[in-house]
């Protein structure tokens, strides 16, 4: 029996057979339209119940009018009409939370009907479905736990594939180090990496990638090399390895450094490294901060948290993101109308501008961004706003709330969502991890977690992946 609910509580079975007693159509024979009422309150009952254990979703209550006999003065007995509406709780709610909105909405149809009793609704429905174990042929998301707990602490004693794995991570380290003194050597370059650690799901994972991108940019450097570049325009810069940052160059000291994108093609990375120059530079710093600008203030006037572009905007479509940005500026000054009947709560939302996405509409739910493609023009960012938007504030506040929620029950140190999981698998997945806290908590206290697609645990930055539909 679930906290809150009294050892003497009555299960939902035998609560609603005794309700039934009380307004079965059969009881009323000899009050044709009250029975008729009432026959049709009690399949439409039925049926809300069968939604609710399906998780069916919808936000139109169901209404209720239900005739019950009451006793009056000198034994008397007369007829009352009550009347509910009983809401459908989302599906992204947690079977705790399901629970008390149904305990919620039957306990008080039940005692306008003069049935006073307390209800026990715990595992009615969703919460055997929620809690289901993983078979015989899944991975447990308790298996990984508990491996990876004992990973971090270092309780463990190194098995011989373990041992491998460390000759593996050794020698890669030993190949990146030379590839950098390779390209410090023939092209006077440093190197720095700016990537979260959610991007590398195990040390391997990330000294792979780190040769990978060593390589690229070595690769990079030759084309421009045998092309006649003057290569002394990039002596004593610094290669920065990042994800998602807008613009080529780093908006931290030092200012010499060159943002490389790890998303982009090798082929826009050798773009990137040709526009550097003494010249270049600074006119670009120059134009990126006066860009810089006119992102917060069409921001401000549309009411957006903030505008931003990617960096293949910057380095393929500056002059056409400019323009967008003064035509957005314009039109909030000329039509503000059009801006202030959009969703009150659009303050909670990024705009990204991209050079293209597939599709109409585009978004990451996780960091509340609404992606538009720079070539499109306002009536199409109105529409899609419009369309998109209400839905892309509601799952960000919601998922804002549910990761808070979560980080607190466990005491989690950090609680990240990879970037190709969607908002509602983020939701859902923060559902079935509370309800799985009496499971859970002694091993995930003091964890940095990461909602991600499959299971992992990188044991150097101390992250613990996370399939998003895990079972335990």
């Amino acid at each position: 029996m679930k906290a809150g609910a009294s050892k003497h509580a009555t299960p939902l079975s035998s609560a609603l057979r005794k309700f039934y007693l009380k307004v079965h159509p059969d009881l009323f024979a000899g009050h044709p339209e009250e029975q008729k009422k009432n026959e049709a309150s009690f399949a439409k009952l039925n049926e809300y119940l069968e939604n609710y254990k399906q998780e069916v979703e919808t936000t139109a209550p169901t209404n209720l009018e239900f005739h019950v006999r009451v006793a009056g003065e000198g034994g008397a007995v007369h007829l009352k009409k009550v009347t509910a509406s009983l809401m459908m709780p989302s599906r992204h709610s947690s079977a705790e939370a399901r629970e008390h909105i149904l305990k919620h909405n039957l306990t008080k149809l039940f005692r306008q009907c003069d049935y006073h009793e307390d209800i026990d609704v715990s595992g009615y429905g969703s919460s055997t479905k929620k809690l289901r174990s993983a078979g015989s042929n899944e991975t447990s998301f308790i298996s990984v736990l508990m491996a990876a707990s004992l990973r971090f602490k270092g309780t463990t004693k190194k098995t011989s594939s373990q041992s491998d794995l460390e000759k593996v991570k050794e020698t890669l380290r030993v190949v990146n180090t030379k590839l950098q003194e390779k390209i410090q050597k023939s092209f006077n370059l440093k190197f720095a990496i700016e990537v979260p650690a959610i991007m590398f799901k195990s040390p391997i994972d990330r000294l792979n990638l780190i040769k990978v991108w060593l390589q690229n940019a070595e690769s990079s450097l030759e084309e421009l090399k045998l092309t006649g570049h003057t290569m002394e325009l990039l002596k004593d810069k610094t290669l920065l390895f990042g994800y998602k940052k807008q613009g080529p160059l780093s908006s931290a000291p030092p200012h010499s450094s060159i943002y490389l994108d790890i998303n982009e093609q090798r082929s826009s990375w050798v773009e990137t490294l040709r526009s550097i120059s003494p010249e270049n530079d600074t006119k670009l710093r120059e134009r990126l901060a006066k860009i810089s600008q006119m992102e917060a203030s069409a921001a401000s006037s549309i009411g957006f948290k903030k505008i931003e572009s990617s960096t293949a905007v910057i380095m393929r479509h500056l002059d056409q993101y400019e323009t967008l940005l003064q035509r957005l500026q314009l039109h909030a000054d000329a039509k503000p109308q059009e801006w202030s009947k959009l969703h009150p709560n659009r303050n909670r939302i990024s705009l990204r501008i991209m050079d293209r996405i597939d599709g109409v509409y585009a978004a990451e739910s996780h960091t509340s961004t609404l992606l538009f493609p720079v070539g499109n023009n306002i009536s199409d960012l109105l529409s899609v706003f419009n369309q998109y938007g209400p839905q892309l504030i509601a799952e960000s506040r919601e998922l804002e709330a549910a990761i808070g929620h979560i980080k607190d029950r466990y005491g989690l140190a950090q609680l990240v969502i990879a970037p190709n999981v969607s908002g509602e698998n983020a939701v859902e997945c923060l559902n079935r991890l509370v309800d799985g806290y009496h499971v859970l908590r002694q091993y995930l206290t003091g964890t940095n977690m990461c909602i991600s697609n499959d299971y992992a645990a990188n044991e150097d930055s101390k992250i613990l992946f996370v399939k998003y539909d895990f079972l335990f």
